[in-house]
């Protein structure tokens, strides 16, 4: 492991740890081996590759439902007319609910908070499964807040 990577996870670590109190060393200790465990984990690497690699876009929240026939979430935001979406609203879809137990509380969340703030979102581009398609994947989120037109009409 290279000096770098070292100092990446010992500061990781210790941002993690909390208060200096009489657990603080243990905690960071701990930390040390989880963040060293995840570096090297498959499916870490993945998931830290595919938000690396993602195309960043912004919108508005409209919705968050669930997709009965895929078990995908599906995200509307609204964004700016263009050529592929001249109504101005993109959808991206979510991991499958029933293979990733992260996907669930990221919906809730988006679904009870975010409806209404412009967000930052990082999509990966999949095939389908025959390969004729391709479909947009959430791979993050981020809050931008309430965008300021909505405030200036609601004041």
């Amino acid at each position: 492991m290279s000096d770098n990577n070292t100092a990446v996870i010992i500061a990781s670590a210790i941002a993690a740890a909390g208060e200096k109190d009489a657990g603080y060393e243990a905690r960071v200790k701990a930390k040390i081996a989880e963040i060293a465990v995840a570096i090297n984990d498959e499916s870490y690497i993945k998931a830290a590759e595919a938000v690396l690699n993602a195309k960043v876009f912004t919108g508005i929240v409209e919705s968050m439902v669930l997709e009965e026939t895929s078990k995908r979430g599906v995200l509307t935001l609204i964004t700016q007319p263009s050529s592929f979406h001249p109504d101005g609203k993109e959808t991206v879809r979510t991991e499958r609910t029933d293979f990733d137990e992260s996907v669930l509380p990221m919906m809730r969340h988006i679904r009870d908070n975010l409806k209404g703030h412009k967000v930052a979102v990082w999509i990966e581009m999949q095939p389908s499964a025959d390969n004729t398609r391709k479909f947009r994947v959430l791979r993050h989120i981020k809050d931008l807040g309430v965008p300021a037109e909505a405030v200036a009409q609601a004041g």
